[in-house]
């Protein structure tokens, strides 16, 4: 496991090392606090369905502009099932 030290800028943003930024292919990162840790974990952007993070005032979600076959769509929710089970309600 790498680790390094990051510092805070004044208007709150922080910087991902370049090594890691570039490692993990994509410019969204989902974030969530565990305790006093922050653990950031990389999003897709876009996967072969076409599948969009969005953020606005209303909150934030997945968007399937292109759709996505229902069987498809029925055996991801349950591998997410699956892991939240096994992880007591948490993705990783």
């Amino acid at each position: 496991m790498e680790t390094t030290i990051i510092k805070q800028f004044g208007s709150g943003q922080i910087t991902i090392p370049k090594k890691w930024r570039r490692d993990a292919k994509t410019t969204f990162y989902h974030a969530r606090k565990r305790g006093e840790s922050i653990i950031l974990s990389p999003l897709d952007e876009k996967d072969d369905y076409g599948v969009e993070y969005y953020e606005n005032k209303e909150g934030f979600g997945l968007r399937f502009p292109k759709g996505i076959p229902t069987g498809e769509f029925i055996k991801k929710w349950k591998r997410a099932e699956a892991i939240l089970s096994k992880n007591n309600g948490k993705m990783a």
